[in-house]
């Protein structure tokens, strides 16, 4: 057994070890997702152009030799039809996304991940998950702007097949050459964060008990752990009614715009906890409350100073026992005279 928990070491160790490997994982994923996409993407990117090319010089003849009068319908038509050719290519670009999701999350799938990346894990994890999104979003963008190519080109009877097979060309280059450029750093990005990560996953394999308590404890004093773990203490006590404490071992302390309950379950808790705070005009409500359902009521600044430095759901500290005794054996003395 370890000091302050217990849980046996083994025990805490593989599962801090297990939670520890996210970053690892997601790294690793990240890098198998993408080598996979970027086998795909070159060929379905060049098929996707090459496609383009042909449907809008054959649109393009058309107009040059009939000269037709394109409807709002018909361009739309045309361009929804081109959307329909970069399909393929965001199927596969999402499929990479939501792959690179399953194993950074450890297949723990959540939907909202899909778009805003798993949480923490070192700034590795997420890497595959981030870049896939982003492909999706400029595979969409490339989409939209040969759909729009297209639907402006039916109508243009008077554009010479020379010149639109220039703009085609440089479409072309315009279209692949970021892919290139993308494909190429995805890739180094992965590999090294795998690196990285496996660097990692190798030495936490190699940590003691108190250097995995150590990071744990690190962990937990993160600002931004820390203001979710309140906001749902606070969701989660403020649900609780004052009437169903313990009303001999309950208080509410005010103090000007601000008031506290506290409570104490002595066979659950060894010491009293905060169980709710208000400040302004809740604060004359939750008073109110407290009134309502018979807990006792006091005013007293330094106790009032003192506890609203704790957070929903917190331990009152030993050095306000004391005045929390005295209040609690105030409301027993009035409850055993009445």
């Amino acid at each position: 057994m370890s000091e302050g928990s217990l849980e046996p070491t083994p025990r805490r160790l593989e599962r801090a070890r297990r939670e520890g490997d996210f970053g690892a994982s997601g790294a690793i994923g990240s890098a198998l997702a993408w080598l996979v996409g970027l086998a795909l993407v070159p060929p379905l990117a060049a098929a996707i152009v090459s496609e383009a090319r042909a449907r809008i010089g054959a649109a393009i003849d058309v107009a040059k030799l009939e000269a037709p009068a394109v409807s709002g319908r018909e361009a739309m038509l045309a361009f929804a039809q081109t959307m329909a050719l970069v399909g393929p290519f965001v199927l596969v670009a999402a499929l990479v996304a939501a792959l690179a999701t399953l194993v950074e999350t450890k297949f723990g799938f959540a939907p909202a991940r899909l778009f805003s990346g798993p949480r923490g894990g070192g700034g590795t994890a997420g890497l595959g998950g981030r870049v896939a999104r982003g492909a999706v979003a400029a595979t969409v963008a490339v989409a939209l702007a040969l759909g729009l190519l297209r639907a402006l080109a039916l109508p243009a009877a008077h554009v010479s097949t020379p010149s639109l097979h220039g703009d085609l060309t440089r479409l072309e280059a315009l279209a692949t050459r970021p892919l290139a450029w993308v494909s190429l750093a995805v890739l180094v990005s992965a590999v090294g964060s795998t690196f990285v990560a496996h660097k990692a996953h190798r030495a936490r394999l190699r940590m003691t008990p108190r250097e995995v308590d150590d990071e744990r404890r690190a962990g937990e004093g993160d600002p931004e752990v820390k203001a979710a773990r309140r906001r749902v203490a606070e969701q989660i006590f403020s649900k609780i009614p004052l009437s169903g404490l313990p009303a001999e071992t309950s208080a509410c302390i005010s103090h000007g715009a601000t008031a506290i309950v506290v409570s104490w379950t002595p066979e659950l808790d060894p010491a009293p906890r905060l169980v709710r705070k208000a400040v302004g005009r809740g604060a004359e409500t939750l008073v109110a409350e407290a009134l309502a359902v018979g807990l006792r009521v006091a005013t007293d600044e330094a106790l009032t100073v003192a506890l609203s430095r704790l957070s929903h759901g917190e331990l009152v500290g030993e050095g306000l026992y004391d005045p929390l005794a005295e209040l609690f054996a105030t409301r027993a003395a009035v409850t055993a005279r009445s």
